[in-house]
């Protein structure tokens, strides 16, 4: 580390007395004598306006992050994920998006050091801990944007941490994922009053919903293979709104029947939700690549609303 001469009395380098990263922030966090909690990383580089741009932006927001530019080893894979994030902006659109991934990259994060400390700090666990910090700042109602400039530049890299360390593995981000879905309250309340559709009747994506929603059955499946849609040949031409709904379960707030008792949904294309004058609340269950902002795109152009109308789930 290169500090400016004349001002070393601003810094102090400290050494990590636990271990691993979580530790090393949240000693961080308790030795912070300002107001701001900045992250980087030691090989990122980042734009010198960064520090002064995030500050501002801290005036109107809790958390502050920014747009990144990847460099180093950055695959098609890791290059389409750094466009998904460098795409979501708004408070609304972080949150819409909230469990499909973690939408921001961690070592763009700016916010008060008494906002950290409401959330109190970092977690550890099997999980990634920056995706965690994410869910735990919607939950407590911080405001979190960020910046259409790019002030960071993200190194990328095979031996990375996300890339080696089950913590940052599918199976711990589905795990994390399913946490917070089953205990979200709110879900439940978006389809109450109107029918819930899952788009994606694959074998994978009804096994994502299941595990995320036991018990819960939805009014009926949406998807474009026609080999999933044909299965139901004859369901074509019945009315959306003829379709029955389960009755409420009086053990909780999702749509649940004994396994005898359970209807089989329907597998429909798109138009037929299209059709549906109840505009159902869509569960979108479909992660291959470059199909999700097609799916977006499709309920946009129909009315819906994200988080209002559908959630993307990951």
């Amino acid at each position: 580390m290169v500090i400016e001469a004349g001002r070393e009395s601003q810094f102090r380098i400290l050494a990590n007395r636990g271990s691993g990263l979580v530790d090393a922030l949240n000693q961080g966090l308790a030795e912070c004598q300002g107001d701001i909690f900045l992250r980087m990383d030691a090989d990122d580089v980042m734009d010198p306006l960064r520090v002064g741009r995030q500050m501002e932006h801290l005036k109107d927001v809790d958390v502050s992050c920014c747009r990144v530019h990847p460099f180093g080893h950055v695959g098609e894979g890791r290059r389409e994920y750094f466009n998904w994030q460098n795409g979501i902006l708004s408070q609304d659109q972080l949150r819409s998006n909230r469990y499909v991934e973690c939408p921001f990259q961690h070592p763009t994060l700016a916010l008060s050091v008494r906002s950290l400390r409401k959330v109190e700090g970092y977690r550890h666990g099997d999980f990634p801990e920056d995706y965690d910090l994410f869910l735990r700042i919607l939950e407590n109602g911080l405001t979190i944007e960020k910046l259409s400039d790019t002030l960071l530049h993200y190194r990328c890299s095979e031996n990375q941490l996300s890339h080696t360390d089950e913590r940052y593995s599918k199976k711990a981000f589905h795990n994390l994922r399913r946490s917070w879905i089953r205990s979200d309250a709110s879900l439940p309340e978006r389809w109450k009053a109107r029918p819930l559709v899952v788009w994606g009747a694959s074998r994978t994506s009804r096994r994502r919903f299941e595990d995320h929603f036991p018990g819960l059955v939805p009014d009926y499946f949406v998807d474009i293979k026609p080999s999933l849609i044909d299965r139901d040949t004859g369901l074509q031409g019945r009315d959306p709104a003829a379709e029955s709904r389960l009755p409420e379960s009086d053990s909780g707030p999702l749509n649940s029947a004994p396994e005898d008792s359970r209807r089989r949904p329907g597998i429909f294309g798109p138009e037929y939700l299209f059709k549906d004058h109840r505009k159902p609340f869509v569960l979108v269950y479909v992660n291959a690549r470059g199909a999700r902002p097609i799916i977006e795109s499709a309920l946009g152009e129909k009315g819906f609303f994200p988080d209002q109308d559908y959630l993307c789930i990951g």
